[in-house]
Formats: C-alpha cells, sequence, structure tokens
C-alpha cells in the first residue's frame, strides 16, 4: 500500500457505494425479506468504521509529517 495517496481511493470508494446502497434500501418499497432494517443497519455502521479508518490514517500521516 506504500504507492496509495494519503487519502485511500478504494475506502472513499467503499464508502460512497455503500451510501448509495444505503439510499437505495431505504427508498425501496420492499424490505427484502425482513432484511432491509438490520442491512441499512449495518451499512451505516460500515461507513462509520470506514470514516474512522480514515481519520486513523489521516492521523498517523499527520504524525509522520512532524
Amino acid at each position: 500500500m506504500a504507492g496509495e495517496k494519503a487519502v485511500p481511493p478504494r475506502i472513499v470508494k467503499a464508502i460512497n457505494a455503500t451510501g448509495d446502497a444505503i439510499a437505495y434500501m431505504k427508498a425501496a418499497p420492499h424490505d427484502f425479506g425482513g432484511h432491509k432494517a438490520e442491512a441499512i443497519a449495518d451499512c451505516e455502521k460500515a461507513v462509520k468504521k470506514l470514516r474512522e479508518a480514515l481519520k486513523f490514517r489521516d492521523m498517523q500521516d499527520r504524525k509522520k509529517m512532524r
């Protein structure tokens, strides 16, 4: 991963894609076999964790710059 930018593009892409999936599920008229609410909650938790990972990475990068 040494060649990755300060903001890992794959994680940003995952956050965006998961956000799109959340919006799709929230707008869907069906409940995906009873899994809709839990799937939305799990995706929201995943986005939160990915953002925390980016924040950690940013903090580590800032320490290296000192």
